[in-house]
């Protein structure tokens, strides 16, 4: 009985393998959640760019001030009828993993001030 038990190990192992830990691989391989250990290791942000930064920005900023905290944003949306967003953050920063990445918006009025910003987890 002693030899049969441990023939079965090997077979347990194997099975719990499959049942258990193959299946958690796939569900998180093909699902983007945010890695709790660095929330930002899949965002791409220009070099002066920091949280910090970013949450010191205040309804009323114009745009050359918050440009010259945050640097060149990653994109530019909007026309000389509407309000302009500036965004900051890209998918990509990792590597080895496809992770949720963060976007930050900063909303300009028609008078080039700040009336909003934002910031959303991006998960695809």
């Amino acid at each position: 009985m002693n030899n049969q038990s441990s023939n079965l190990e090997p077979i347990i192992i194997l099975l719990l393998l499959f049942l258990v830990v193959l299946p958690m691989f796939f569900v998180l391989r093909f699902t983007e959640d945010i890695f709790p250990l660095n929330p930002l290791i899949d965002t791409v942000l220009p070099e002066e760019f920091s949280e910090d930064k970013f949450y010191s920005i205040r309804v009323g900023m114009s745009k050359e001030e918050v440009f010259k905290l945050l640097g060149k944003p990653n994109g530019v949306y909007g026309n000389e009828w509407e309000d302009e967003d500036w965004y900051y953050g890209h998918d990509g920063g990792c590597k080895w993993w496809d992770f949720a990445w963060f976007e930050y918006e900063i909303i300009f009025d028609k008078h080039d001030r700040v009336i909003k910003t934002e910031r959303y987890a991006i998960a695809s």
